[in-house]
């Protein structure tokens, strides 16, 4: 297996999430990680840390099982990082799974 360090995970927040955030790459496949993520509300205090072990899902790479966030999860994050590249990819994979 190969794992390299694409960012290193780190604070960072926006108006509206804050969290930790970093990424890998695993034999080719781009692995972003996301911690203790917070969103803002209306009052302007952040909410309590989400519990992801409420979105996540395992899937198997080569010979290991890796814990993942369901793709739900991650189309309502993106969303509110305002990751609209993200945003439109998730789409487009809703969009033509819900054809079959």
């Amino acid at each position: 297996m190969h794992l390299y360090q694409k960012r290193p995970v780190s604070f960072a927040s926006t108006a509206t999430v804050q969290s930790h955030f970093g990424a890998l790459e695993i034999n080719g496949i781009h692995v972003e990680i996301i911690g203790d993520m917070q969103h803002r509300l209306s009052d302007g205090t952040w909410e309590a840390v989400v519990d992801m072990n409420r979105f996540k899902v395992w899937v198997a790479l080569d010979d290991i099982e890796l814990p993942v966030m369901s793709l739900p999860f991650l189309y309502e994050a993106y969303q509110l990082l305002g990751r609209a590249d993200k945003v439109a990819v998730l789409k487009n994979w809703f969009e033509s799974h819900e054809q079959r």
